[in-house]
């Protein structure tokens, strides 16, 4: 049997001890984790970020931004927008609603089927990997998470199919 240095066998304990400290102890930046109410909807590319406290200005310019489109819809309560999200597919909506207190009630992220919103379908994983598998209500998907009730529905013929997500906002 080959002897082994020390110095060596320190470096082969650090080596494996230094990702799960790192892990276990950095802020990832990753929304949604370890307590953070936020979670991200990955657009075009861009993680919007959406979280309790985001301004409404603030996240109309980001969505713009990510989107690539201005706003369909702009009122007090609401914005939404309906762009294209992947090229030859249909429309997806991204609707936004807040309540009277200026806070974040409802996002709806909605197309017909699943090539049309990979949006969703990122969100989806990401409740997933972040929060778990699911329970089913209601012939829905329902993942709960800071302060969040995330409502995936999937299916439906031509003009009343839906793949998406309804979120609202609970605590």
């Amino acid at each position: 049997m080959k002897a082994v240095h020390p110095f060596q066998r320190l470096i082969a304990i650090m080596l494996c001890i230094f990702p799960v400290l790192f892990f276990a102890h950095c802020d990832s930046g990753v929304p949604g984790t370890a307590g953070d109410p936020a979670f991200p909807l990955s657009i075009k590319g861009s993680t919007v970020v959406i979280a309790p406290d985001i301004g409404k200005s603030d996240l109309a310019t980001k969505l713009k931004t990510a989107t690539g489109e201005e706003p369909s819809l702009v009122t007090t309560e609401r914005i939404q927008f309906d762009f294209i999200a992947t090229p030859d597919a249909g429309p997806l909506t991204i609707i936004v609603d807040w309540n009277a207190d200026g806070e974040i009630s409802e996002v709806v992220v909605e197309a017909y089927l699943e090539e049309q919103n990979p949006v969703a379908r990122d969100l989806k994983m990401w409740l997933v990997l972040n929060h778990g598998q699911p329970e089913m209500v209601d012939g829905s998907l329902l993942w709960k998470h800071g302060g969040w009730e995330f409502r995936f529905t999937e299916g439906g013929d031509g003009e009343d199919s839906v793949y998406g997500f309804q979120i609202f906002r609970t605590g």
